[in-house]
C-alpha cells in the first residue's frame, strides 16, 4: 500500500487551494533565512508579497475552481482508491485500527472498564480530555511519517479531515465549547529544517469543518517552545518527560479560556502534558487534546 503526495486531490481541496502549501512556504522561506535581521525582513517581505499575489489569483478563479472541484474524484488517504468526499475509502475506514476503540476520556489510552484509566485516576494529567482518530499503526502511521519526514504536505488535509470526522462522531464533541485552537509548536531550528509544522497544517484542515467565528479558530502564536529539545521519536519512553520539562511557554493571557491543542501523534503524553502545563499557567481553565493517532 503506497502513500503518494498527490493522494489528496479533491473537490474539497479546491475550496482553499494552496492554503496548506502557503503555510509550509512561510516556514521554509522565512525560517530558513539566516544572517542579519535586514536579510530576514527582506525574505519575509518577499514571502508576504508572493502569498498576497496567490490569494488575489485565487479570489479571481475561486468560483470556477469550486464548480470544477465537485467533479474531481477524491483519493483515499491510505490506499488511493476513489472515496467520494471522505478522507478514506469504505474499506480503509472500516478497518482503520483503533478508530472505534473504547478509550480513557482523559488520555485516550485503550480502556474499557471505566471512563478514566487507572493512571489518570491516580495521577490526573494537566490536560482535561483527549480525542484521537485512530491508533498509530499501519497504514496510518506511514501517512503521518510521509507528511513529517518526506515533506508530503498534501497529506495534511486528509489527516485533518480524519480528525474532524472523529470529533464529529463524538457523542459530546468538545469542539463547540473551545475558545482557541493551538497546534503543538516546533522549535525554530526544527521548523527551519522541516519547512512546516505538521500539527498546524493538520489543525488548519480540521478547522475547515468547524463553523465558528474566526477569533475562536487557529492561534499558533499562543504557544511557543522556549528551547529546542531532542526529537521525541529518538528517545526511549522513560526519557521523554525529562526532555520536555518546561519546554513550552504561553505568550498571552488565557484567563478563563478553553483551549484545544492539536497534534499528530500521542505516545507517552509528555508533549501534551508540557503544553497543558504552560497553557494553564497562563490562565486556561480547560485543555483538550485533539490528536490524529495514538500509540496503542
Amino acid at each position: 500500500m503506497s502513500i503518494a503526495s498527490g493522494a489528496i486531490i479533491t473537490g474539497e481541496s479546491y475550496r482553499q487551494p494552496g492554503e496548506i502549501e502557503l503555510m509550509g512556504l512561510m516556514g521554509l522561506i522565512g525560517l530558513k533565512a539566516t544572517g542579519t535581521a535586514a536579510s530576514f525582513a527582506k525574505v519575509a517581505g518577499q514571502a508576504r508579497r508572493w502569498i498576497g499575489q496567490r490569494r488575489r489569483e485565487w479570489q479571481r478563479h475561486r468560483p470556477l475552481a469550486e464548480a470544477f472541484g465537485h467533479f474531481l474524484p477524491r483519493r483515499c488517504l491510505l490506499c488511493e482508491t476513489s472515496c467520494g468526499t471522505s478522507p478514506l475509502c469504505p474499506a480503509c475506514e472500516r478497518f482503520l485500527p483503533g478508530a472505534r476503540r473504547p478509550r480513557c476520556l482523559i488520555c485516550a489510552r485503550p480502556w474499557q472498564t471505566s471512563e478514566r484509566c487507572a493512571g489518570c485516576r491516580d495521577a490526573p494529567p494537566a490536560y482535561d480530555a483527549t480525542v484521537v482518530a485512530a491508533d498509530y499503526a499501519p497504514p496510518l502511521d506511514r501517512a503521518i511519517t510521509a507528511l513529517k519526514f518526506a515533506g508530503q504536505i498534501g497529506l495534511a488535509q486528509g489527516l485533518g479531515d480524519l480528525l474532524a470526522g472523529a470529533l464529529q462522531a463524538e457523542r459530546d464533541s468538545p469542539v463547540p465549547t473551545l475558545d482557541r485552537f493551538v497546534p503543538i509548536p516546533l522549535a525554530a531550528p526544527r521548523l527551519a529544517q522541516r519547512g512546516f509544522n505538521q500539527s498546524q497544517l493538520i489543525a488548519a484542515s480540521m478547522l475547515r469543518h468547524a463553523s465558528m467565528p474566526p477569533a475562536r479558530l487557529l492561534h499558533p502564536e499562543i504557544l511557543v517552545r522556549q528551547r529546542d529539545t531532542v526529537a521525541q521519536s529518538l528517545l526511549l519512553w522513560s526519557a521523554r518527560q525529562a526532555n520536555l520539562d518546561h519546554g513550552f511557554v504561553a505568550t498571552t493571557d488565557l484567563a478563563g479560556l478553553r483551549i484545544g491543542v492539536v497534534d499528530d501523534v500521542m505516545t507517552t503524553g509528555a508533549t501534551l502534558q508540557a503544553a497543558a502545563l504552560a497553557l494553564k499557567a497562563a490562565g486556561a481553565v480547560k485543555v483538550v487534546n485533539l490528536v490524529v493517532a495514538r500509540t496503542a
